[in-house]
């Protein structure tokens, strides 16, 4: 655990290195300027805590297990969607899997009990590719020739540490699902 006394955690699916290296090379392709992701930082968010106290966050671990109970699915990213009021570029399923929205709802439920907030919009999946592109950018969505394929087995618990110079993610826990 960390030594500060709150930690900045989400939770996440995390793609094998070489499907993050795939998703790195297809927003490389869309030149596209602003702040590309590396392909460590390329990821699925299911659900944002924000800042969470150090001394809660086994708390948080144990409310979760039950997730890993369900089974792996299928995810096919599409397309590349651009939003323009965040200005962030990202990859989307056209119709995402059943099992997707399920594991989040799912999600969502365990984690109330720990004081979550869910996020009044519906859940978007994505994978952000560029931060931050140039506001006077004309770019609009795209669909990929060749679909990325992801089976997805796992969920992941992630920290988020920014600092001066660059956003790192840790790896807090891994969960696998039932198969």
């Amino acid at each position: 655990m960390s030594s500060l006394s709150h930690e900045r955690l989400f939770f996440a699916l995390y793609p094998p290195k070489s499907l993050r290296q795939a998703i790195y090379m297809t927003g490389q392709q869309q030149n596209i300027e602003g702040k590309q992701n590396a392909p460590e930082l390329l990821h699925m968010t299911l659900a944002f805590l924000g800042n969470v106290a150090s001394s809660e966050v086994e708390g948080v671990i144990d409310a979760v297990k039950p997730l890993a109970r369900l089974t792996g699915f299928t995810l096919q990213l599409t397309q590349c969607t651009v939003w323009k009021k965040p200005r962030l570029v990202c990859l989307t399923p056209d119709d995402p899997p059943a099992a997707l929205t399920h594991c989040v709802q799912q999600l969502t439920q365990l984690l109330l009990p720990c004081g979550y907030r869910a996020d009044k919009r519906p859940y978007s999946p994505h994978v952000t590719l560029v931060r931050h592109y140039p506001k006077e950018a004309e770019i609009g969505n795209t669909r990929l020739n060749v679909p990325l394929t992801w089976e997805v087995d796992s969920f992941c618990l992630m920290r988020s540490e920014n600092t001066s110079t660059e956003l790192r993610y840790q790896l807090v826990q891994r969960w696998f699902f039932a198969t």
